[in-house]
């Protein structure tokens, strides 16, 4: 694998993955500072690292790194079943995604957050790495997907 890309996905990681506050993904936060990603439903917001670009698609956002390498989609969904909430995510960001399933397991779930479920999926190609993951707070799952 690459490892500029490498590097760039496990900061990505690092900024988004975990719960309300380990996902960055902050549940009914008010305030925009600059650098900072407020979904439009108001259900969340995300710390943005300088120089990544945010836009807002239907109904979730796309966050790239710098140079392109690194796509992350970040949205909040009313589903308590982390694999639907997963499945439906990924019909709003790509309805022809198909990779196959690597691996899908619960997680340990961060401190305040009810669940945590991800699934790694296989590429087929050493510079791809496609992962979904989501947390549980009350009654919605917060999901990352990092490609």
């Amino acid at each position: 694998m690459n490892a500029n890309k490498l590097l760039n996905g496990l900061l990505a990681l690092v900024l988004m993955a975990g719960t309300v506050a380990g996902c960055g993904l902050l549940p009914g936060s008010q305030a925009q500072p600059d650098g900072v990603y407020q979904d439009p439903e108001g259900t969340f917001s995300l710390p943005i690292p300088k120089d990544w670009q945010v836009e807002q698609e239907d109904g979730y956002a796309r966050v790239t790194s710098p140079e392109g390498g690194v796509t992350a989609y970040v949205l909040s969904l009313p589903e308590t079943n982390p694999e639907a909430a997963i499945s439906q995510a990924w019909g709003r960001i790509d309805p022809d995604f198909d990779l196959p399933v690597r691996s899908a397991s619960e997680r340990p779930a961060d401190e305040g957050m009810e669940s945590a479920y991800g699934v790694d999926y296989e590429t087929g190609d050493e510079d791809r790495y496609v992962l979904a993951s989501t947390q549980l707070y009350q009654g919605r799952n917060y999901l990352f997907i990092l490609d």
